[in-house]
């Protein structure tokens, strides 16, 4: 399943690669690495749905357990339509002493990744407001790995869930008078117990042009996730302050 996803990510990438070259000059692209740091709440069982675990971590908690992340938008339109992409990446770790009495020490790690396809079309374009609806897949990767251990003894066991949802969104931008200012934001929804049963991602962010071609913001995101199967129980949501820095050309 991995190396299928993998595979298809790849082709559908590299058909729009090779599309948008042939065009090059007609196309609108834009680039945005972002930061989300977000706290986490909810349920997860990555091992076995009998002994589900309640999860609660705040931002701050979150940004220290962290060992590597990567976020990355980016977009394409010609004649009002074209391609949304959306690469989040993040990798959690924990180690600590559950046990001093008997050296006891818990260490887990957890991989997520999360990647967004979708065709966007204009429902409307103003020299101030801009409105797209995006149509696709969203493809979900929550790789565990958990292990309990002291100086004579170590056992530890893994899993990997991955799955892929229908995503259907909205996203606009709207300048703020004649100034510089602009609100941007979005919202989308899928699943619809196709994998997840249900999963919405919401954002609303105050940013600044600096020129055509720059522009940063600074908003609010809040992502909930409800995916139950067979052993596997994901039911989280994740919110906080997220920052970007978009490059058009």
């Amino acid at each position: 399943m991995n190396r299928t996803m993998n595979k298809l990510i790849v082709i559908c990438l590299l058909t729009y690669s090779m599309t948008l070259q042939a065009n090059e000059k007609e196309w609108d692209f834009s680039l945005t690495p972002y930061g989300w740091f977000s706290g986490f709440e909810g349920v997860v069982n990555t091992f076995d749905s009998r002994f589900p675990s309640h999860v609660d971590m705040s931002p701050s908690d979150a940004l220290n357990e962290s060992d590597a992340s990567f976020m990355l938008v980016f977009e394409a339109k010609k004649n009002g339509q074209g391609i949304y992409t959306d690469y989040y990446y993040s990798n959690s770790f924990f180690d600590d002493e559950v046990a001093p009495i008997l050296g006891l020490n818990i260490r887990s790690r957890t991989k997520t990744t999360m990647v967004t396809i979708a065709y966007a079309r204009e429902l409307l374009k103003r020299e101030d407001l801009a409105l797209d609806v995006m149509v696709g897949t969203r493809w979900w990767q929550i790789n565990s790995a958990i292990s309990i251990y002291n100086s004579n003894n170590n056992i530890a066991t893994s899993s990997i869930e991955q799955w892929l949802d229908p995503y259907i969104g909205l996203k606009g931008t709207k300048m703020l008078g004649r100034s510089n200012f602009f609100l941007s934001g979005g919202a989308s929804v899928g699943g619809f117990g196709m994998n997840s049963d249900l999963f919405y991602d919401v954002n609303l962010n105050v940013g600044y042009q600096w020129s055509p071609a720059i522009s940063t913001s600074v908003g609010f995101r809040q992502l909930e996730l409800d995916y139950d199967k067979d052993n596997f129980i994901y039911d989280v949501k994740q919110a906080g302050w997220q920052v970007d820095l978009t490059w058009s050309f």
